[in-house]
Order: structure tokens, then sequence, then C-alpha cells
């Protein structure tokens, strides 16, 4: 009696192409990585990356997780757990364009940049008091271990570029040696770095 063979499941990327109906020519468009990334991944030859996996569900819609435990004989899910259908890629690909839309405006612009200094302002004042609150129980190593990996982490996802990478290079030289008469030099670093942004993403402030 011949022995029945088992086929292996299809890559997860390949069932969500076929789910889409993308071609592999489609892969940069649709999933956010290039043709020749996707088939390496879908052969084995290149790993399915955290990031890889990020971008293709922020620009399809389906579920990271899903994308991530790697098993395609499981059907294609959102990230609330619902079927992955053409329609749901559809909607989502619809609500983008719509966000990106509205946020190109000039009004929208001003007042995505007036919520992004809020949040910038209120994660300080996070931050700030946290290590506050270590250095009162004598845990600042501790603390500042997990936020260190946590921000390198963040760091790589974020593909930190250049820009970002020199200003903390000039902000770690100026607090050095920083005391009472210096720690005004932290700002001036700062206000030299938003000058040299380009003009659309200066932050009023």
């Amino acid at each position: 009696m011949r022995k029945r063979i088992h086929e292996k499941p299809k890559h997860v990327l390949s069932v969500l192409r076929k789910t889409i109906g993308a071609s592999l020519a489609e892969s940069k468009s649709v999933l956010g990585l290039a043709p020749d990334t996707v088939k390496s991944i879908q052969s084995g030859r290149l790993p399915f990356s955290e990031r890889a996996a990020i971008t293709v569900a922020e620009k399809t819609g389906v579920s990271c997780k899903w994308l991530l435990d790697l098993d395609g004989s499981k059907p294609p899910k959102t990230e609330s757990g619902e079927k992955f259908t053409k329609d749901t890629f559809d909607r989502h690909e619809a609500e983008r364009d719509k966000d990106f839309r509205e946020r190109s405006s000039p009004v929208n612009f001003n007042l995505s940049r007036y919520s992004c200094l809020k949040q910038f302002r209120t994660l300080t004042i996070e931050l700030a008091g946290l290590m506050l609150a270590a250095h009162t129980s004598q845990r600042v190593g501790y603390i500042n271990a997990k936020l260190d990996n946590e921000m390198r982490r963040l760091a790589k996802l974020l593909r930190q570029e250049g820009r970002a990478i020199r200003f903390k290079s000039l902000a770690w030289k100026q607090t050095e040696n920083m005391d009472a008469e210096s720690e005004a030099g932290l700002v001036a670093v700062f206000n030299q770095f938003k000058k040299e942004l380009p003009a659309e993403k200066k932050w009023p402030f």
C-alpha cells in the first residue's frame, strides 16, 4: 500500500496573496515588501521577521499574530479575530486612502502636528515621573535596562533615520558634563535640531 505523502502547508504570505488576489509582482504595492523578498520568504531562504510581518499587517489589515504563527493551513484572520477576506482587504485599503487624504489637507496636517506635540510632551512627563519613582525606590538601574531594551527594539522597528540618530549624538555630548548652569544646553541642541528640519516637518513650538 502506497504511503500518503503529506504536502507542506503553503506559506502564510502565499495564502494571503491568494486571498487578496495579488500576484508576486504586486507584492510591493499590496504587501509593502519587494517581490524578491516575498519569494525568498515563501521559499524559506529568508526568515519572516517581525518587522516584515508588521509591514504586511499594516498594509493589508490581516492579523500580525496570524502571520507570525506561520501556519498556512489556518485561514487568515483580522486583528479582532474575524475572518480575513478580499472584502476585508478592500475596506482596509479604502480606510488607509481616506486617512492619507485627510492627513494631507492643510488643516488636518496642522492638527496632526499639534497632536504629535501633545503626545511628545505627555510621553516626556510620563518618563520623567517613572524615573523619579525609580530613583525613590532605588531601582533606576532596573528601569533603565528595561527601557533601554524596549527603545532599541522600537528604534529598529521604526528604522530610525540619520537625523534622529544625529540628534541623539548631539544631545548626549551636551549632557555628558551637565550641571545647573549648562542644563539649558540641551534645549539649545533641540532648538538647533528643529531649525534643520524641512519646513513642512517643523513642530509649532
